[in-house]
C-alpha cells in the first residue's frame, strides 16, 4: 500500500496547553488506525492512557503515574540489571514511583497491547520484608 503524504498531517496535539511538557501528537495517519481491521498504535494507546489519567480527581492525581508505549519496548532491549537500573532512573527522575498508588505500563507484544498496572508498590515491597522477616524469625 502507498503512503499517503497526508498522513503526517498533525490533527491534534495533547495537552494544548502551552509549554506542555510529554505532548502527544496524532496525525491523520494515527486515525486510520481507528478503522475496522487495523491495529492501534503508540500514539493512541498513550491518548488514551492519558486523557484517562486527566479524569482522576486532582487530590489523586499525583499518585497514579503511567509510562509511554516506549518505556517497556526500551527497557526489554536491556540485557543487564545495571542498564535497566539506569533507564528507569532517567525515566523516573522527577518521579517517586514508591509513592504511586499505580503506575501503568502499556506493552505492545506480538501484535496484541496489554496494561501492566502496578499497585501500591512501596506496599508490596513492605509485605515482602514483613514476610521474609516472619520466615527469618521461625513464623
Amino acid at each position: 500500500q502507498r503512503a499517503d503524504p497526508d498522513d503526517n498531517v498533525i490533527y491534534l496535539t495533547y495537552p494544548i496547553e502551552i509549554n506542555a511538557q510529554d505532548v502527544i501528537t496524532l496525525c491523520r495517519g494515527d486515525l486510520k488506525r481507528l478503522e475496522e481491521y487495523e491495529y492501534f498504535n503508540d500514539n493512541l494507546i498513550d491518548l488514551k492512557i492519558r486523557t484517562l489519567i486527566a479524569q482522576v480527581t486532582p487530590e489523586k492525581k499525583d499518585r497514579v503515574h503511567a509510562f509511554s508505549c516506549l518505556f517497556y519496548p526500551r527497557l526489554n532491549e536491556l540485557r543487564n540489571f545495571r542498564d535497566a537500573f539506569e533507564l528507569i532512573a532517567r525515566w523516573t527522575k522527577n518521579i517517586d514511583l514508591f509513592s504511586m498508588d499505580y503506575v501503568f505500563i502499556p506493552i505492545n507484544y506480538a501484535l496484541h497491547w496489554s496494561l501492566c498496572v502496578v499497585v501500591r508498590p512501596l506496599q508490596f515491597l513492605i509485605d515482602q520484608y514483613i514476610d521474609v522477616d516472619a520466615e527469618e524469625a521461625g513464623h
